[in-house]
């Protein structure tokens, strides 16, 4: 019980419940529920909560799911994958309908496999690097999702095998999200919509913590300045991937040469807030690791000032990188010289 305390007491530990056969037949969903997350409860330090609820096999219904989500806990679940090799044919839907809910289905995170036979050879290269590449072939079909059960700690080799697979990911740009800001981006994406206006602009709508969508290059570059939100671009094959900040109504416009200016090219945490001035920039990237940002698009060098320190970058291939060692920039200003 002590070392479980301290575990979950731990920053980068996002705690969630699995959904215990034990309760089931309870008098209501909801006493299913809160009889679950009775027993986390007692492990979490003041001021924690379960933010996720793991569904088993088929035990989720529409009743279970609806008492979570009151709960504030997001619905996921693992998917049985059918293949035993690294192939298409095993990527992962995003989740699945359950009456008028939805069940998100964890990228990585095999319900059909039982802990030691996921040990036995998962993480032995090159199946790791496999498993992630074969969705990454632009268009990116798939997220980048490691599940691994804390026994490999017993294993040194297993260990260094993970600690390799973690830095390449962070190494190539992925975003480190807890299980449930996926899953909200899931939804996002479930419920969001697109239209075209009279004036050729394109607007988002209930995109909620979805922050990317993605365009063929063909379509043209998108021009900041009659769009609105827009922080961050980045080209991959030949697709375009947007990123708009928090704002509640995005709108895209797009232009048959490229806008001059600065913008995001990748970070690797999600913005809590870009406001675009004449001059400067005021943004705020809070995420779990080390903040790092790219900024491309300035024609002389950019200057990031956070909490009265004024950071250089590293600059390489057209890119001006910063490099924090916070998780949080907190109110930071870019500014670029012409």
């Amino acid at each position: 019980v002590p070392a479980a305390r301290a575990l979950l007491a731990l920053p980068g530990v996002e705690a969630a419940v699995r959904f215990s056969a034990a309760v089931a037949g309870a008098a209501s969903p909801q006493g299913e529920v809160q009889a679950s997350v009775a027993p986390l409860r007692d492990l979490l330090p003041r001021g924690k909560e379960p933010r996720a609820f793991l569904w088993p096999d088929d035990s989720a219904t529409p009743g279970r799911l609806a008492a979570a989500a009151e709960m504030g806990m997001a619905n996921l679940a693992g998917f049985r994958r059918q293949d035993a090799e690294p192939s298409l044919t095993g990527l992962l839907p995003s989740g699945r309908p359950v009456g008028d809910r939805f069940e998100v289905y964890l990228p990585g995170r095999d319900g059909s496999r039982a802990s030691g036979e996921w040990e036995a050879g998962w993480l032995e290269p090159p199946r790791p690097p496999a498993l992630a590449e074969r969705a990454g072939i632009p268009p990116r079909l798939e997220p980048l999702g490691l599940h691994f059960p804390l026994g490999i700690g017993t294993r040194p080799a297993a260990v260094r095998s993970l600690a390799r697979v973690l830095r390449r990911a962070l190494d190539e740009g992925a975003l480190p999200l807890w299980s449930s800001e996926y899953a909200r981006r899931v939804r996002g994406f479930q419920e969001a919509t697109v239209a075209r206006r009279l004036d050729g602009t394109w607007q988002f709508r209930g995109m909620g913590a979805l922050r990317t969508v993605r365009l063929p290059m063909a379509l043209g570059w998108p021009d900041p300045s009659r769009s609105r939100g827009l922080a961050a671009v980045a080209e991959v094959g030949a697709w375009r991937y947007l990123s708009f900040g928090p704002e509640a109504r995005p709108t895209l416009a797009l232009s048959p040469r490229p806008a001059p200016g600065p913008h995001l090219a990748w970070a690797n945490a999600p913005l809590a807030r870009w406001t675009s001035g004449e001059r400067r920039i005021s943004l705020r990237l809070d995420g779990h690791v080390p903040v790092r940002l790219a900024v491309a698009g300035a024609s002389g060098s950019c200057t990031l000032t956070v909490e009265g320190r004024k950071l250089r970058p590293e600059r390489n291939r057209g890119l001006d990188t910063f490099s924090l060692a916070d998780a949080d920039t907190g109110e930071a200003t870019l500014e670029c010289r012409e």
